[in-house]
C-alpha cells in the first residue's frame, strides 16, 4: 500500500468480518421457545441483524407470531432481549464463520502499522465473547459494541467514540461495513466507506452509495490503497 495517508480502519462485525447468523438464530429461537413460539429459519433472521438487540426483538417477535401488547411492550422487549443475550453468551461462536481472507488481511494491515477498530451494534459484552472465541481480539486497538453507551449506529457518536479510543480523526480513517446502517453511519460521521458485497444488506450493495465495494475481503487492501491515493491527491473518495 506504499505509505498511504489513511492508516486506520474501523470495521463493522456481523456480516463484515463474521457470519454470525446461525448463532444469532439459535439464541433467538431459544428465546422464542420460552414465548411458546415456533422457531424462525436463519434465512428469515439474517436480514434482521445489524440494528441492535431491541430492533432485533421488534422484528423477530412478530415474525414468530408473538403479539406485541400496547401496554407493557417495553418490558416484554427488555425481557426477551435479556433472555436472547443469555442464550447467545452460552454459545457465542458455536456456528459462527469468519469470512475468507479476514485473518490474513487483518494480520497484514496490522503488520503495516494500521490501527484497527470495531464499531458494532452487537451488545458490547457479546462482542468481546465472540472475538475472544474466534481469536480475533488481538487485532483491534478499540472495540465498542452497544449497551454501555447511550447511542448506537447510525449515530455518528458511536463511530466517533471508537475513533477517539484509537487516537485517530476523520482525516485518517476508513470505515468498512456491509449494510444500510453502515452507509448511514459513515455518512453521519464524515468518513469514507468500503462496503463488502457478501453481508447482510437488505438490498444489493451496488444500489448503495459506498466509496468502494469489495466482493471478497481479500480485495480490501487494494480498495484501501485506492482511497488513500485519492485522499492524498485531494480527490473525492468514491472509487
Amino acid at each position: 500500500m506504499h505509505n498511504p495517508s489513511i492508516k486506520s480502519v474501523v470495521f463493522d462485525l456481523d456480516g463484515t468480518l463474521i457470519d454470525s447468523a446461525h448463532d444469532v438464530t439459535q439464541a433467538v429461537n431459544r428465546m422464542l421457545s420460552e414465548q411458546s413460539s415456533p422457531p424462525l429459519p436463519v434465512e428469515m433472521v439474517r436480514p434482521m441483524i445489524g440494528d441492535g438487540v431491541q430492533m432485533l426483538m421488534e422484528r423477530v417477535l412478530p415474525a414468530a407470531g408473538v403479539m406485541l401488547p400496547d401496554e407493557g411492550l417495553e418490558g416484554l422487549l427488555a425481557h426477551c432481549a435479556a433472555r436472547y443475550q443469555h442464550f447467545y453468551a452460552l454459545h457465542p461462536a458455536e456456528h459462527t464463520v469468519v469470512y475468507d481472507g479476514v485473518y490474513e488481511v487483518l494480520a497484514a494491515l496490522q503488520a503495516e502499522g494500521y490501527r484497527l477498530g470495531i464499531c458494532t451494534n452487537k451488545p458490547h459484552a457479546l462482542t468481546h465473547l465472540v472475538l475472544e472465541s474466534l481469536e480475533m481480539a488481538s487485532y483491534f486497538t478499540a472495540v465498542l459494541g452497544s449497551g454501555n453507551i447511550k447511542f448506537r449506529k447510525p449515530d455518528a457518536r458511536h463511530l466517533w467514540t471508537v475513533m477517539a479510543q484509537m487516537g485517530i480523526t476523520r482525516e485518517n480513517c476508513i470505515y468498512v461495513g456491509d449494510s444500510e446502517v453502515d452507509i448511514a453511519t459513515a455518512r453521519n460521521a464524515g468518513v469514507p466507506l468500503v462496503l463488502v458485497g457478501y453481508g447482510y444488506a437488505r438490498i444489493p450493495v451496488v444500489e448503495l452509495e459506498a466509496d468502494a465495494i469489495v466482493d471478497s475481503f481479500l480485495d480490501l487492501p487494494a480498495a484501501l490503497a485506492r482511497l488513500a491515493f485519492k485522499s492524498r491527491m485531494g480527490c473525492p473518495c468514491h472509487v
